[in-house]
């Protein structure tokens, strides 16, 4: 028998975005699970989980199994500056010539607010604007206009997707890893 203690201490090492990732997955095997608020913090998400749990007893178990494999994947990543990647720093992205056509997407809002394209410090660019670009290039592409698409295949073809899969697990407000030999121009 797992103490609710227990349960919450483990869900509380995920980060918003992990239990978010693990509702996804434990929505995917159990179509019942409703337990993810939009906007709602860390430990409000935690509780939410605990009151589903406590409804569905069997599900305990798979929910710390995912929760522990979500934990154990976050150690394998590499902290720091992983070999043959750096950080761009404000100044070089805002020195790009195509930065005009890219500062609409780099701003765009992620999800249920906007997330600051730039660390706390304002000197590299974080995560969030890697999300800012996907999130603004998935809605422009939507669009009916020929003119709105192609902005939207010119934002996509930064390998945003190669980017999110470099940065996975990173924090959004962390510097954002890109490789060593540059994909923006």
């Amino acid at each position: 028998m797992v103490s609710v203690l227990e349960f919450e201490g483990l869900l509380s090492q995920l980060t918003v975005h992990d239990l978010y990732e693990l509702h996804q997955q434990l929505y995917h095997e159990y179509p019942t699970v409703h337990v993810w608020i939009s906007g709602a913090t860390k430990p409000q998400q935690v509780r939410n989980f605990t009151r589903w749990v406590k409804g569905e007893p069997d599900k305990v178990a798979r929910t710390m199994e995912l929760a522990r494999l979500k934990l154990k994947e976050k150690q394998m990543i590499p902290k720091g500056i992983a070999e043959g990647t750096r950080y761009i720093t404000r100044d070089e992205l805002e020195s790009l010539p195509s930065y005009p056509q890219l500062v609409e997407a780099i701003e765009f809002p992620f999800k249920s607010g906007k997330c600051d394209p730039f660390t706390r410090d304002g000197k590299y660019v974080s995560v969030a604007a890697i999300y800012n670009m996907s999130a603004w290039a998935s809605w422009k592409s939507s669009s009916l206009s020929e003119y709105e698409h192609t902005k939207a295949d010119a934002v996509d073809g930064l390998h945003l997707g190669d980017l999110m899969t470099l940065n996975k697990g990173r924090r959004i407000d962390q510097p954002a890893l890109f490789p060593a030999a540059g994909l923006l121009r």
